[in-house]
Order: C-alpha cells, then structure tokens, then sequence
C-alpha cells in the first residue's frame, strides 16, 4: 500500500484515534502499527471481529484492559537469567491478576457469544493459577514481601518483632530515667546507620556509656548507642541480614516459577494485546456510528449516507457516492468550498479505513471495493526547496501515479489541470483522464473546467457529479448529485454579491454561444434531477409510512386474535366453574332429599327441598348465559363500579386506555379488555365485598416463571401477569428463575414483590433450590 496517501487522506489521525480507545500500552502498539492490507478474506475476517466486539460492548460492556501491565521487560529478563524484583513479580501478579477478571468477564452471560470468532481469544487465555496463587501468597505490594512467604521468614519477623520491643523498653527506662535526664537533649528514641540511639547533648558526651554513631549538623547533639543495647542492635542487625537472605531465596523461587510459565505468560500477553485492540476498533466504530462495509474485489463502490469520520458527526451532510456498475469514473464539479474535495477524501479514507477491519461512519448496506493501492493527489503540495510551482508539484505527483497505477488502483485527483493557462490545463487533464480510462483505472476527479464535463457526458463509463450550491443563499448544501455536472454559478454569485448589472450583462456577451448553451443545459438538467431528488424523497417516506402502518396493522391484528383466544378460554373457565358449582349444590340437594327419605319427613318438606333444587337449576343455567354473554360500553369513566364478566364479580375501574381498563376487583389489580365489562342489574342489587378474594382454579398454570435473559421491564410486566394467574389458581407458592448475573433483576423483581399485597413472604433459594439464581415466594 502507498503510505505517503495515510497522511493526505488523514488516516493517521484515524489511527490516533484509535489508539485512544485502546487501554493497555500493548494494544495501543498494535493501533500504531495498523496499516490497510489487500487479502479481502483477512478484511473480512478483521471486519467480522470488529462487528462482534461491538455486539459484546452492547450486551456486557467493555472487558477491564485498563491498568494492565506489560511484562514484556520482566520476561526478558527471567529469560536472561536475571532475579527479579518484588516490582516486578508485583507486576505479573496484577497481569495474572487482570487477565484472570477479563476471562471472567467473558464468560459471564456468555450464551449469545459461545460461536463468536473472539470468543476463541478469550478461551485461549491461560489462567496461570498455581503461578498466581504462589505470587498472591507471597507478594503483598510492589516492595513488600508476605510474612507467610515462607515458615523461615516468620519465625525471622516474629523475633525481628520481639527484639524491637526488647530494645525499646531498654531505651524507653533510659530517656525517662532521672540519672539520664539532664544528659538526653531530648526524650526521643531514633534510628543511625541501622541501630538504635538516644540523643545526648555535646558537654555530656564522654559520661555517657555508649558508642557515638552521628552528630546533628549544629554539632550540640550527638546520637550514642548505649552499651545496654549493643547485643540486642547486633542481634537485630543479624536477623535483618537473615531476612534479606530469606527474601532472596523467596525471590529466587518466584522467578524459577516465573521462568517455567514464561511461554504462557508471553501467549496471554499476546492475546489480551490483541483483545484490547479489537475492542478499541470496536468503541471507535461506536463512537462514529459507524457500520461494517460490504467488501467486493470488482470496483464496486455504493458509499450510502457516507459522513466523513472527523468532521463534527451533529453538523456534516451524509453523501450518497457509487462508482464502478455503470461507470468506473466520477467527475466531481461544483463551486469552491462547496464539499468537492470531501467528497474526494471520503472515498479514499473509507479504502483504507474498510481495508484495515476498521468500520465506516455511514448507513448499512454500503460496499467498498478492495484495492491493491490508494493514489492521491489532493491540496497544494508544491516542493518549495524544488522550487516547484503549484502547478509542477502537482504534475510530479500526478507523474508518479500514472507511473504505478493500474487497473487495480484507486486515484483521487482534486482540481486536475489547474494552476496553469486554462486551455492548456484543460486539454492536459482530458489527455491525463484518457489515459486513466484506457488502463480501466478507478478514478475519482474534481475539477472546474467545461471541456472535462464535456468529456464525461460524450465518454461512456465516466460520469459527472455535482455538489450542490444554493444559489439564493449563496451557500452550499454539501450534497452530491450524481449524473449531472456542476455549475460555477459565477453570474449568479456575483449578481447577489451586487455586481453591476452591465458588467455582468457585457461578460455574458462575451461567452461563446456553446458555452452559453451548455450552461443552459446543466441548468434544465439540476431543474430535472432535484425534481427527481424530490420525488424519490416523497416515495422513500411513503414507503416507510406504509411499512409502519403494515407493522402497526399487524401488531392490532396479534392484539385481536390473542384477545378472541382469551375470551373464549375464560368463558369456557366461566362454564366449567359455574357447571361444577352446580352440580355439588344439586348433588347436596339430592342428599338432602335422601336423607330425608329415610327419616320419614314430611311430604311438603321434601317438595320445598325439591324447589330449591329447580331454583339452583334455573340460576345454574342464567348464570351460564351470562357467562357468554359479551356486553361493550363506551361510557365507562375512571371510578364506575362494573361488572367483570370473565369472573361473574363486582369491580372498580381505576383506569382506562384505549382496549382496556385497570380494575381493582378484592385485593387484585388486572388489567380487562373492555370487552369483558358490563352493566347488569346486578350491580344495583349488589353491595361490593372490599374484602372479596377471586381465585377461580384455571388448568395448566405452573408454579415456576423463568425470567432469565429478559429485560428488567420485559420480566416485571410477565412477572405482574402471571402473579395474576398464580392467585386466580390458588397456587400457595411459586418459584421465580431470574438467574444469578448482576443482581439487577433479581433486586428489581425483591422491589416488586415487596408492594404486592398478595405476596405474604418472599426469600432466596437455599443449597440445591437455585441458591441466588431463584425467589421463593409464599401467596396469601
């Protein structure tokens, strides 16, 4: 690839963007050394890696790369032979230690991901257990060494530790006796040259038993060991030794055991490095709302919506650009400042961007060609210590792109033939487009001369392009229209810039008449094409507005059936619940009536027990026709006292939406199609029970609710209606899955819960239920 287009098409702030993204010192190695590459399958690949560590940021959030160390000098130097430090072997526990949370993270949840390419990264991450316990055992900070490292070193501390205190009870009975008071030129105890001391004043000197160790800078104070503590320094001061020798050894086995996981070690590095640099890709495309580019080896390019990645994302003007189909070279015209250039750059920076599995900030389904080489000859780049004009340093440039490429190439021209006598540089870039056209070299041009949009209509595969300029605001719009050439506007501007009439009047006259004419053409075919613009806007939101009303069709229609299925499984509940209450009262009647058979009662006695039992008959059967029988009121307001017919009981609507109606029907809140609702004589003879408690037994309804995997809004709204059922079916108590994971449904679904009134106690599983994966729950 041609590295001296990175800079021109500002890849490299590309790169230094994401290098930002990257955490770790190792990935942001590999962000600084990414360079676009020609094998589409690796593309691909790059592609499919980068969409995959996005779909895992959504999902689970970003893998903690912050703060992991390199150890690629700690590794070196183990292989070299060298001891290393407690700093150091501190360095590879945290590595050990952050490698071991980032494996973590990526099995937490991992159900959706268990295929994904980078899921393969992850498992390949060694856990270097028996490693990192020694270290975490052994290694409290980066300078210090654990009392537990070792048996010798605690028994070396602990008498370290008694003979601190030995040496500074001696000392303590010193500073505070009245025979040294006057001697001491202060009550302090202190440290010189690894041995404890008191500080005697100069004229006290001689007379006190000890050995001089310092002196302050004044020279009044000098710091003596006395002879009481010199046994116990020098033991102190050979424990100390013995320690240094212990922690030694200690080190020595670390690094041993260090060494032996070497290659491990180095493969992790490795991998989490390539980890963190995927991911960096990943938040760089989430950052620019970017998408994965569709790849071809054909020149074909169909940019849709393309915004150029470092422009404000909130301000630039999204470009539809196509080329390699109907024709394989674009000219580009328009005014100055009017997005030509670009455009230019936005091609060939989306090249090398979708070239280094890196995602493109525009709309899905755009594709993108892949090119053995990127040329480009944009802005002014003349050789000032060439002495060359503007003009020479962009033929020199334009010299060594005709040289290399070829029909494999991408070229991006901006402004050919300028910079020097107008008829001339006409002629010259027409020349320099044949020669482009004859190789079939994909080609990218802007230009402001009339010959090369002549030279676009009268070619076949080559194509003008014009970015479009709102002539009565004199600005431009930024958009690109493909398939007519652009107009310089010059008349136009400099009328609303208030250019006298006459003088523009007298520079018309002194166009020719087919320059005349082809302005006049270029304008019908801007009037023609921005009608068109327009009508394909109009169909794209007719389209979409019918393709809404489909969705919102569908979704009424999803509502009805379930609603239909619904009434007709409550009114077949209704029926069975009413012939079941029927038939045990007349079978009590019938027993009745036995019973008094036997016992000889009277014949009117019997004949009233038998009229009981047609009136049971006669309810029985009203009831079952007001079961099926569905009455529909648009006049129920907020508070009316109804009747729920699914439930043959007396309610109050708390509120209504469009369907339905929230009631409150005892201690239960539902949600009832108004469908369901009714006004029956009923209610007027009936006084509601506040105290009523429905529960119609139902068929079917399990005493566990799987929400696992669900939204927390998602599972509180199923969690509300099966909680419904639960009671309408006595159930006494039920099991809700939520899974383990963060806790925050679980927290969610304890919050719920706890408002509930029908809900006498609720706790988590215990050992062999689903310990805190599960919530038992007890029902009034």
């Amino acid at each position: 690839m041609n590295h001296r287009v990175f800079n021109i098409l500002e890849y490299d702030k590309i790169i230094n963007s994401l290098e930002n993204f990257a955490k770790s010192e190792q990935g942001k190695k590999i962000c600084r050394q990414l360079k676009p590459i020609t094998d589409i399958n690796v593309i691909n690949k790059w592609q499919v890696e980068t969409q995959e560590a996005v779909n895992w940021s959504f999902k689970k959030g970003f893998p903690p790369f912050i703060n992991l160390p390199n150890i690629y000098s700690e590794l070196t130097r183990v292989a070299k032979g060298a001891t290393l430090t407690i700093s150091e072997l501190y360095n590879i526990k945290k590595f050990i230690s952050i490698s071991n949370l980032i494996i973590n993270y990526s099995r937490e949840n991992n159900n959706d991901f268990k295929h994904d390419s980078i899921f393969n990264y992850f498992e390949s991450i060694d856990t270097v257990t028996s490693l990192y316990k020694r270290l975490k055992l052994c290694i409290n900070g980066a300078k210090e060494i654990n009392d537990e490292a070792s048996l010798e070193l605690v028994d070396i501390r602990l008498k370290i530790k008694s003979t601190n205190v030995n040496i500074k009870e001696v000392l303590n009975n010193i500073i505070s006796s009245s025979s040294y008071r006057n001697m001491l030129q202060d009550n302090v105890i202190t440290v010189k040259s690894g041995r404890y001391c008191v500080p005697v004043k100069h004229e006290y000197k001689s007379a006190f038993p000890g050995i001089t160790h310092d002196q302050s800078a004044s020279g009044v104070t000098f710091f003596i060991e006395p002879l009481s503590v010199l046994n116990l320094n020098n033991d102190l001061k050979d424990l100390r030794l013995r320690e240094d020798g212990e922690i030694e050894i200690i080190l020595k086995s670390l690094t041993q055991e260090t060494l032996e996981n070497k290659d491990t070690l180095n493969i992790n590095m490795r991998i989490l490095a390539e980890l963190d640099f995927i991911f960096a890709k990943a938040e760089l495309s989430i950052n620019m709302d970017a998408v994965a580019p569709i790849l071809n080896k054909l020149a074909y390019v169909n940019i849709k919506k393309g915004r150029h990645p470092l422009l404000n994302k909130d301000k630039v003007v999204p470009i539809d650009i196509t080329s390699g189909q109907d024709f394989f070279m674009l000219l580009i015209t328009g005014p100055n400042t009017g997005g030509k250039t670009v455009s230019l750059k936005l091609v060939g920076l989306f090249t090398l961007m979708a070239q280094s599995g890196l995602h493109i900030s525009a709309d899905q389904g755009s594709e993108l060609a892949v090119f053995d080489n990127v040329y480009a000859d944009i802005g002014d780049e003349q050789s000032i210590e060439q002495s060359l004009s503007t003009f020479s340093g962009h033929m020199s440039n334009i010299v060594k792109i005709l040289s290399k490429a070829d029909e494999f190439s991408l070229v991006l021209l901006d402004e050919l033939g300028a910079g020097t006598d107008p008829v001339e540089g006409a002629a010259l870039a027409v020349a320099i487009l044949q020669y482009l056209y004859d190789k079939h070299i994909s080609t990218f041009v802007t230009t402001h001369y009339s010959e090369l949009k002549l030279y676009a209509i009268s070619t076949p595969g080559v194509e003008n392009a014009a970015c479009e300029f709102d002539i009565n605001n004199l600005k431009p719009t930024y958009r690109l229209l493909i398939g007519a050439p652009g107009k310089s506007n010059a008349f136009a501007i400099s009328s609303k810039l208030g250019l006298d009439t006459s003088i523009i009047e007298k520079a018309k006259q002194m166009l020719k008449t087919d320059d005349i004419r082809f302005e006049d053409i270029i304008t019908d075919l801007h009037l023609r094409q921005g009608k068109q613009a327009d009508e394909e806007q109009k169909i794209e939101r007719d389209r979409k507005e019918i393709a809404a009303l489909r969705k919102e069709l569908k979704i009424e229609r999803d509502k009805l059936l379930s609603r239909k299925e619904k009434i007709l499984l409550d009114a077949k509940i209704r029926s069975e619940e009413i012939i079941r209450k029927s038939k045990e009262e007349v079978d009590e009647l019938v027993r009745e009536i036995l019973r008094k058979k036997r016992n000889n009662e009277t014949i009117k006695s019997m004949d009233e027990t038998r009229d009981k039992l047609r009136a049971k008959l006669k309810d029985a059967q009203a009831s079952l026709k007001t079961s099926n029988k569905i009455l529909i009121s648009k006049d129920f307001k907020e508070g009316d006292k109804v009747l729920v017919n699914s439930f043959n009981q007396l309610a109050t609507i708390i509120s209504l939406s469009k369907n339905e109606a929230t009631v409150q029907m005892g201690s239960i809140r539902l949600n009832i199609a108004l469908s369901d609702l009714s006004w029956t004589d009923k209610m007027h003879k009936t006084k509601p029970d506040a105290n009523i408690n429905v529960r119609v037994k139902r068929k079917n309804v399990s005493n566990i609710l799987d929400l696992r995997g669900k939204l927390v809004s998602e599972s509180l709204d199923e969690l509300d209606k099966y909680l419904s059922e639960a009671c309408l079916s006595n159930l006494a108590q039920i099991s809700i899955i939520h899974g383990k994971g963060t806790g925050a449904l679980r927290s969610a679904i304890h919050a719920y819960l706890k408002k509930q009134t029908v809900v006498l106690e609720y706790r988590l599983g215990s050992y062999g239920e689903g310990d805190t994966g599960i919530t038992m729950v007890k029902l009034r």
